[in-house]
């Protein structure tokens, strides 16, 4: 069976599909719109063809709109992400700017802030969480009042016993556990029904009914408003 450069059967609808960027660039064009162009790639082809795209989108100093759905496809092709919501422009900035520093609940959403909690701001580096938990916070966000704390899953640790005092820690109550092979995938809920995703390590896996301790060091989160602000 005839095979594309990527090596895919080239009467497939993979080959197909990843052959479709480089069409449009035999009329030389001076901007490239790709509209979802790995959307039905397999997983290793989906990776093949990023890192084609940015190689060839640099070697020929083309601006390139990518759109897309995915947030590892947006950091890892672009220069600058412009994330959008309803039509409304929620934030732009550089892939990393965006990805550690969102400025809406629906950024740090899709840029894969599993946990969004809330929390109310009571001064100046301190804020509390529903279960009354003082917790420390972001001094530099301008945010007062109430807002909501996002962390990532894989900033965030279980533990058997208390963790240090630098660190932000409460208690709860393992519910489930997804195993993926190099890690697990937690989800714990707080004694106020607060429930957070929590990435921890394959070997020593914690059992749903467990008590255990859930921390984070206060740099790990990052403060948006609430979506009703």
């Amino acid at each position: 069976m005839p095979t594309s450069p990527t090596g895919c059967p080239s009467n497939s609808r993979a080959a197909s599909s990843s052959a479709s960027p480089w069409r449009a660039l035999v009329i030389e064009p001076t901007v490239l719109l790709l509209d979802e162009p790995l959307s039905n790639l397999d997983a290793k082809l989906r990776q093949e063809m990023k890192t084609e795209i940015r190689v060839l989108q640099k070697s020929l100093a083309l601006t390139t709109i990518f759109v897309t759905h995915d947030q590892d496809e947006a950091i890892s092709v672009s220069d600058r992400l412009v994330v959008m919501s309803a039509g409304k422009v929620e934030q732009i900035g550089t892939p990393r700017e965006v990805f550690e520093r969102p400025a809406s609940a629906f950024v740090a959403d899709f840029m894969g802030f599993a946990n969004l909690v809330p929390v109310r701001i009571d001064g100046e580096g301190r804020g509390q969480l529903r279960n009354g938990m003082s917790i420390a916070i972001d001094k530099a966000s301008p945010i007062r009042g109430e807002g909501l704390l996002a962390l990532r899953a894989e900033h965030m640790s279980l533990s058997s016993q208390p963790m240090n005092g630098k660190m932000n820690a409460t208690e709860a109550t393992v519910e489930t556990l997804t195993y993926r092979g190099s890690f697990i995938d937690y989800l714990v809920r707080l004694d106020d029904d607060t429930r957070l995703q929590v990435r921890g390590e394959a070997q020593s896996p914690f059992m749903p009914g467990q008590r255990t301790f859930v921390a984070w060091q206060p740099e790990a989160g990052t403060l948006v408003a609430s979506a009703q602000a």
